[in-house]
């Protein structure tokens, strides 16, 4: 059966023009294996196609069908640029073969491994990975259990490449180590990859406990980092000091004239109403943001009005999230009024997308 299975493929795939797979795993009704990735691997390397992308999310792809893609598509005619392997069973031993298939002459530009148990070991060899390949451009791998180790590791191979890192867009969202959650250590080796790895445009550093000491370091290192774009800080322990600095960054690239981040994300942090009053005084001087998050912050009255002020004197922000924080309905703090006249009057005439919405009970 896996012969003629193999066979049928192939005749079919023998003349197509595919560049493209992807079959999520949680969707069609059936989770490939090794075996099934192996015969999918023998029909396409038996075939003319050139597959520029592979994307197989939430499979039972393990170490060996790692091993399988990589004879397969990382020859030195292969033409992958995107591999796609969320979610799947891959571990430090499947690593290894990746490790030496992502050499100098590799064609890879993204690379998604985030939901794999890559743990300590997987971590130092995907370091080791980093150190030697120029080709990535995205790299994704969230979840996937890194030790304070392997996250300092992967932080200082990508830092001593410095301005010779090709890496534009780098996740490492909630590395789920176990009783320790990396925090101000791993921060501080982040905060330096910012200033000095000069193609980073997106970075992205969910739940990794960073407080306002990270927080301030980061920004620190933001006034050297003029390709920045994106950064993602939601879902840590920032509080008002830490948003204060973010801030300061934005209000002194703006007074300098310099470059700044377009997209700043803070949501389920702890900025509260004083952090908030901060990063709306920056919204007022800052015309390069366009998207600010700070959802479910404790953010009460004297924040949001601060925020709705701020509104009315800025002409380029197209998003603002605010959402889960404490808003008012009467008294003199009547945020709800603000923003009900803030969505009728100006929002009609900007740019501007909130996610909350106002209506008027009887």
């Amino acid at each position: 059966l896996s012969a003629q299975l193999i066979t049928s493929l192939t005749d079919a795939l023998l003349y197509s023009e595919l560049r493209e797979i992807y079959i999520y795993g949680g969707r069609c009704g059936y989770r490939l294996t090794d075996e099934d990735l192996n015969t999918l691997c023998v029909a396409i390397s038996s075939s003319s196609i050139e597959l520029e992308s592979l994307c197989l999310p939430y499979h039972r792809i393990g170490d060996n069908g790692l091993e399988y893609i990589c004879t397969t598509f990382f020859s030195s005619t292969g033409k992958l640029q995107r591999l796609d392997l969320e979610g799947n069973d891959i571990s430090a031993n499947g690593m290894k073969a990746l490790k030496f298939a992502l050499g100098k002459d590799c064609s890879l530009l993204s690379l998604n491994l985030s939901g794999n148990r890559l743990e300590e070991n997987g971590g130092m060899i995907l370091s080791e990975t980093f150190s030697l390949n120029d080709s990535l451009r995205q790299v994704f791998i969230n979840n996937c259990g890194f030790s304070l180790l392997a996250t300092i590791g992967i932080c200082t191979a990508l830092g001593e490449k410095g301005s010779f890192s090709v890496i534009e867009e780098f996740e490492i969202n909630r590395p789920i180590v176990p009783k320790y959650m990396p925090g101000e250590e791993s921060c501080d080796h982040f905060s330096r990859i910012i200033g000095h790895t000069s193609s980073l445009r997106h970075l992205s550093l969910k739940y990794h406990s960073i407080t306002d000491l990270g927080s301030r370091l980061i920004a620190q290192n933001l006034n050297r980092a003029d390709a920045m774009v994106s950064l993602n800080l939601e879902c840590n322990r920032i509080g008002v000091a830490g948003a204060e600095a973010l801030a300061s960054y934005l209000i002194g690239q703006a007074r300098n004239g310099k470059p700044s981040l377009e997209a700043l994300y803070l949501s389920h942090n702890m900025i509260s109403d004083q952090g908030a009053i901060a990063l709306a005084e920056a919204i007022q001087e800052n015309k390069n943001l366009k998207c600010l998050t700070l959802k479910t912050n404790s953010v009460k009255t004297e924040g949001l009005s601060a925020l709705s002020f701020a509104i009315q004197k800025n002409n380029t922000l197209e998003y603002l999230s605010i959402f889960g924080n404490e808003f008012s309905s009467k008294g003199e703090g009547n945020v709800g009024q603000l923003f009900h006249s803030l969505i009728d009057q100006r929002l009609p005439y900007i740019p501007l997308e909130i996610d909350i919405r106002t209506y008027i009970v009887d």
